[in-house]
């Protein structure tokens, strides 16, 4: 399989899981590491809103 980046998120009881792959021939370490914590960000802010919803 051939990509750039690649993304996927799986479910499971009281946790889910986020995957990223990068080509470092396409992408250099730091624009990944960027790429991961911004993901990580949005998800945790759905998150956190999703539990304020429910309080």
């Amino acid at each position: 399989m051939r990509f750039k980046a690649f993304f996927t998120v799986g479910t499971a009881t009281h946790t889910g899981e986020l995957h990223l792959l990068t080509d470092t021939a396409y992408l250099r370490r730091e624009a990944a590491e960027s790429m991961l914590r911004q993901a990580e960000n949005l998800l945790v802010g759905a998150a956190a809103e999703i539990l304020e919803e429910g309080a």
